[in-house]
């Protein structure tokens, strides 16, 4: 008999093939139940101009790519536009990256002319710099005009990265783009960061639920094939190793929840 240590071992690998097995014959939510999780959800996502606000080119797909696919659906009649405060120059890149995010957006279906990156001096592309709400105000806030609603980073970041709390800041307080709707991606512990798809039941049942100010969106092997596969053929500049185990291990590839923050003013 093997040791118990090794049993544990053997439980916990068939655990996981079960698991990798039952997700990849997970079929995509259909139309008509992403219309009636988005409409339990607010009025404020469906048939709406919705602007997704981040920081860096890639954003998109490193943590919102499963919102992207839900508001998008035709069912929904949304027009998706994406603002990008800065361009990502942290490495010098900045002029390759704003390319790649356009490249990026026509994979879900967002054309370049509802792509914005700005480059601004004020909002530099650094880990510890907190852009200013005022001037996040002054170079994005007129990119928002006519948007009903923007979803963006919670208080968190999702990763701590101080431009993304940053957005949170400036959409939530008193520089914030008056009459907009505001909702958040929801930051999550380490441990549930890097789990995959081990929450998508439970993230099904939710959006099945439903409740007034509360969204999940969640992806299926497909819808997950699709944003991981923007991020490796758009951002070809940022594919360095560690990335492609983000790309299957990162929570954020499988499930978005989403809450709203406030509603138009």
């Amino acid at each position: 008999m093997a040791p118990p240590r090794i049993r544990v071992l053997e439980a916990f690998i068939l655990a996981i093939a079960v698991a990798v097995a039952l997700y990849w014959q997970t079929e995509p939510g259909s139309g008509a139940d992403a219309l009636a999780a988005a409409s339990r959800a607010s009025s404020e996502l469906v048939g709406r101009r919705i602007v997704l606000l981040i920081a860096h080119p890639d954003d998109e797909v490193m943590f919102f790519g499963p919102t992207l696919q839900l508001l998008g659906r035709r069912e929904l009649g949304n027009e998706l536009a994406i603002v990008c405060a800065s361009t990502g120059d942290a490495d010098g890149l900045g002029e390759v990256r704003a390319r790649e995010l356009v490249a990026s957006a026509a994979w879900f279906g967002i054309p370049a002319a509802r792509v914005t990156v700005v480059d601004d001096a004020a909002l530099p592309d650094a880990m510890g710099t907190v852009w200013a709400e005022a001037e996040l105000a002054r170079a994005v806030g007129p990119l928002l005009a006519g948007a009903d609603t923007v979803v963006t980073f919670d208080a968190g970041g999702v990763s701590g990265h101080s431009n993304h709390r940053s957005l949170f800041a400036y959409a939530t307080g008193a520089h914030a783009p008056p009459g907009v709707a505001v909702w958040t991606l929801e930051s999550v512990s380490i441990v549930r960061k890097y789990s995959a798809f081990a929450g998508l039941a439970a993230a099904r049942a939710r959006a099945a639920a439903g409740a007034a100010g509360q969204l999940t969106a969640w992806s299926a092997v497909g819808e997950h094939r699709l944003t991981a596969a923007a991020m490796r053929h758009a951002h070809a500049s940022q594919m360095v190793w560690f990335r492609n185990a983000w790309l299957e291990l990162s929570r954020y590839l499988y499930i978005n929840d989403l809450r709203q923050e406030r509603g138009p003013k």
